[in-house]
């Protein structure tokens, strides 16, 4: 398993639950299938809608979401079948992997605010990891973070667009094959280092000649619970 994944199950830190349990409420599996933008139509999506979320397969996918949320953008399947997952403490997680018929793969950190068991399906996402597996780097899901396009978008934009929206550079993680672009929900200070905890989204830039050269291939938001522990 990628080691970037395994560190985010180790150190994920969940904060009070205030408002979710109405908002799970609101969505059911009777869901219809997600409309497919085009490349152009996303091009055009408002600016202030890729602060609380990103495009998969062509599907709009906003934060708090739940994992069926991610699975109908794709036709993906859990490998734990219809697990059910009991009622979470603040501090607890869940980690699960979904894959479709391409091979993708996403891997999330779940939770279940409510008083009672929930199939996994209906659990709240709190961390998104959609990354090619090192054995196979051709398998690079459609995607778009911040209006940038998977195996589009340079490395240039990267670094242009996606701190623009967090306010502050990003911690480059340089690998033979691949470099990690850490962005942080807040410019990095002496009361606030850098630290795994504050890093908004993390981007992978192939360096492989042949498989999208300096091209963004995936993606990692770190703790997507940010977009409800902010709310009052």
């Amino acid at each position: 398993m990628n080691i970037k994944i395994l560190l985010m199950l180790v150190l994920l830190i969940f904060s009070p639950f205030n408002g979710i349990e109405a908002q799970i409420k609101q969505k059911t599996h009777a869901e219809s299938p997600k409309k497919r933008l085009t490349m152009e139509a996303i091009k055009n999506i408002p600016e202030e809608f890729w602060k609380s979320g990103f495009v998969l397969n062509g599907c709009k996918i906003t934060f708090p979401c739940k994992l069926i949320d991610l699975m109908q953008a794709g036709n993906y399947k859990s490998r734990a079948g219809v697990a059910m997952i009991p009622p979470t403490a603040k501090d607890e997680y869940w980690g699960t992997t979904v894959k479709n018929e391409k091979g993708e793969i996403i891997n999330a950190v779940i939770f279940n605010p409510t008083a009672q068991a929930l199939p996994e399906t209906d659990c709240i996402v709190n961390s998104i990891s959609i990354t090619p597996r090192s054995d196979n780097w051709h398998n690079i899901s459609d995607f778009a973070v911040f209006g940038l396009a998977s195996k589009i978008a340079t490395r240039e934009e990267v670094v242009e667009t996606v701190g623009k929206y967090c306010g502050a550079p990003a911690q480059v993680i340089d690998l033979p094959i691949i470099d990690y672009y850490d962005f942080y929900d807040k410019k990095p200070s002496e009361t606030n280092p850098p630290h795994y905890g504050n890093i908004k989204i993390s981007i992978t830039i192939s360096k492989m000649d042949s498989i999208y050269n300096e091209r963004m291939i995936g993606f990692e938001f770190k703790h997507a619970g940010d977009f409800y522990r902010r709310q009052k």
